[in-house]
């Protein structure tokens, strides 16, 4: 694959867990997909998609807005927002009802045209900060 349809696929997948509110597509996962999400357990497709809902649950109108994106070899890489309003429980946080974007990055590694491979890290701590579970630097 080109680096331009790795970064297609990457994108497509972001998309597709918009449109489907959480589960990655399905269509765009290698039979052998492993997500590795900072703070969280390595986990497979399944185990991917329940993590993800759960975020769709308590941002119903979570959307990932690609900022950047770069592709070499096998890998694409995006640099992204995360852009919704609190709305359901979160972590443990009842909804506050506060919009909230959160910067993240993302790289995918691709075989035979699907992502096999996802590493994902986005900024947790500024999220609790504007949900107001923990106060921003300076207070």
């Amino acid at each position: 694959m080109s680096a331009e349809e790795n970064k297609a696929i990457a994108r497509r997948f972001c998309e597709g867990q918009d449109l489907h509110k959480g589960p990655p597509p399905a269509d765009l996962c290698a039979p052998n997909y492993t997500a590795h999400i900072v703070g969280f357990p390595s986990m497979d497709l399944a185990g991917h998609a329940e993590l993800a809902k759960g975020f769709y649950v308590a941002f119903p109108n979570l959307k990932h807005i690609i900022d950047d994106a770069v592709a070499e070899g096998d890998k694409a890489v995006i640099r992204f927002s995360l852009r919704g309003t609190h709305q359901g429980e979160f972590m443990g946080v009842a909804p506050t009802n506060k919009e909230v974007e959160i910067a993240g990055v993302a790289i995918f590694r691709m075989v035979g045209g699907k992502v096999s491979e996802l590493w994902e890290t986005f900024d947790r701590l500024g999220l609790m900060q504007q949900l107001g579970v923990i106060p921003p630097p300076g207070e």
